[in-house]
């Protein structure tokens, strides 16, 4: 049983690494937040856009928030960088 870590691939040493930020929405009634996960916080602010307006529901933006160490949901985390 081969315990040691494999190598990354090409693919994997040569994609930008992205952080995790989370779009906080509103649609009047309840508040709704969408895990993104970007190279930089203009591609942050370009999908959370895009999301809003591909959304069918009709959004309201609050915020949106970098999390690189992670965010946590019950019984699950989301990781802060991939």
């Amino acid at each position: 049983m081969n315990t040691e870590r494999e190598e990354p691939s090409l693919a994997e040493e040569t994609a930008p690494q992205r952080t995790l930020w989370m779009l906080e929405c509103s649609n009047g009634s309840y508040h709704e937040l969408i895990p993104i996960y970007a190279i930089s916080e203009e591609d942050a602010n370009q999908r959370a856009e895009t999301h809003i307006h591909e959304s069918e529901k009709s959004l309201t933006r609050i915020g949106l928030h970098p999390f690189p160490g992670g965010f946590v949901i019950h019984r699950s985390r989301l990781p802060g960088r991939v």
